[in-house]
């Protein structure tokens, strides 16, 4: 990774320290739990080593993206990309995540890193909002036409055909108020140090790709994120 004069990380590196983060906290956090439960069922130690598997295969994948080794010129199936982090966000919780893709493949020249970083962050905090009762649901359809009548926070619809995906939680919603501020840098209701970038760097990634974003909020309902996703490869650069 590049740093500047002073030794700091470049913001597109600290963007993906963040995303890296997240997922070693997820691998670190099932590995110590399997460590502690010396009684641990061996159904229950299976099932935590697939989330600690599934975890650590994303963030390798995120890696082989961030440093160019994957072959950009080969078709990727968001299927398998949605599915890999459904799998990565229901690690260490029991909030229930389900998937839902269509029986054929949803190819993409574009590049999959930036979608799932951006899936990744949508996701986590979706989980966060819905807690250990709530659920949290993704879903990928194929778009051969424009959406009419859909108002985008961030972006615009690609050319079609194009992928929507959808990250759906059964949170307390967000209030109006706040609908203006998420996507600012350091605005969290969290308060622990490194929260508030993830839905910035969403932004972001959403805009660097040619690609747009809505949401639908309820109070006391939950929230719906909308990511529509070009097909083609993008003509951002790497900064």
């Amino acid at each position: 990774m590049q740093r500047d004069r002073r030794g700091s990380f470049k913001e597109p590196d600290v963007d993906f320290i963040h995303d890296l983060m997240n997922l070693l906290a997820r691998i670190s956090y099932g590995s110590e739990l399997g460590l502690m439960i010396e009684d641990m069922p061996r159904e229950d130690m299976l099932r935590l080593l697939s989330q600690v598997h599934a975890a650590a295969r994303t963030a390798i994948d995120l890696v082989v993206g961030y440093q160019n080794i994957a072959d950009s010129s080969g078709n990727v199936d968001l299927r398998n990309l949605i599915s890999r982090t459904a799998e990565a966000v229901s690690d260490g919780t029991a909030c229930r995540v389900s998937v839902t893709v269509p029986e054929v493949p949803i190819l993409t020249h574009a590049d999959p890193e930036l979608l799932m970083r951006v899936l990744l962050n949508l996701s986590d905090n979706a989980r966060n909002a819905a807690g250990d009762t709530g659920q949290v649901a993704l879903s990928l359809t194929l778009a051969s036409e424009k959406s009419e009548g859909v108002k985008l926070v961030i972006g615009h619809q690609p050319a079609p055909p194009f992928a929507i995906l959808t990250v759906t939680d059964t949170g307390p919603g967000i209030p109006e108020a706040m609908l203006g501020q998420i996507w600012e840098r350091g605005f969290s209701t969290k308060q622990r140090s490194g929260s508030g970038r993830g839905l910035a760097l969403v932004r972001n990634l959403i805009e660097r790709a040619g690609a747009g974003l809505a949401v639908e909020t309820c109070l006391g309902s939950g929230t719906t994120f909308r990511v529509f996703w070009p097909l083609r490869k993008s003509t951002h650069t790497r900064t």
